[in-house]
């Protein structure tokens, strides 16, 4: 009885899908000046904003097979969470949010449209000091401010400052996406990473061979 009654609760219970994340966000109705509220507001859209990357075909109710869906399902929860941090931040600057609601704003604004001419670019360009004011509060970590700076540099086509992605090329970590190691770690230390690239060479050359 009670494997039978288990049963019947996961069955009527699933997991929340990405676009619940959402509207629980939205339902929440913040003011643009409640910080508390809009720590709770950016805690849900980061769990929407990483719930979709990490979801199944099915969670998104779409088919393996079926991109357009796939992409329309991703685009639907983007879109929102990028519509809604850039009315704040357009309303009264980048909100001074903790611990995943920080993590939240800072994914949506990653994760808007690269291409050098889309808004995502544009609003990136525009809360770049805003990050890098909260790297300095302590509520965002350097490594954010290295990672939408070296986003930003390599959708226009240049070399990433500080090496935080990891493009692979022959099977191993892209040398040419950066100037030199030495710049890249000198750079990192100049803004507080703990981590240098030097460190982390033979585990990307590592992924790349599997990935080859």
């Amino acid at each position: 009885m009670i494997l039978f009654l288990l049963a019947v609760f996961a069955v009527q219970s699933p997991p929340p899908a990405p676009f619940d994340f959402i509207e629980q966000a939205t339902q929440l109705n913040c003011s643009m000046s409640d910080d508390e509220c809009l720590g709770q507001e950016f805690a849900l859209r980061q769990k929407a904003d990483q719930g979709t990357r990490r979801a199944s075909a099915g969670d998104l109710g779409c088919t393996d097979v079926d991109r357009d869906c796939l992409s329309a399902a991703w685009d639907r929860v983007d879109d929102d969470n990028l519509a809604r941090l850039r009315a704040i931040v357009t309303a009264r600057g980048w909100p001074p949010l903790e611990g995943e609601a920080a993590r939240g704003a800072w994914l949506i604004a990653q994760h808007a449209d690269p291409s050098p001419t889309g808004a995502g670019r544009g609003f990136r360009d525009l809360v770049l000091p805003m990050v890098w004011a909260e790297v300095t509060e302590g509520r965002l970590k350097p490594e954010d401010y290295a990672r939408m700076v070296d986003r930003n540099a390599l959708a226009d086509g240049e070399r990433q400052p500080f090496g935080t992605n990891q493009p692979c090329r022959d099977g191993k970590f892209d040398r040419t996406s950066i100037d030199s190691i030495e710049a890249v770690d000198q750079r990192r230390r100049e803004i507080g990473m703990d981590i240098m690239l030097w460190e982390s060479l033979s585990l990307w050359d590592s992924f790349c061979e599997r990935a080859a």
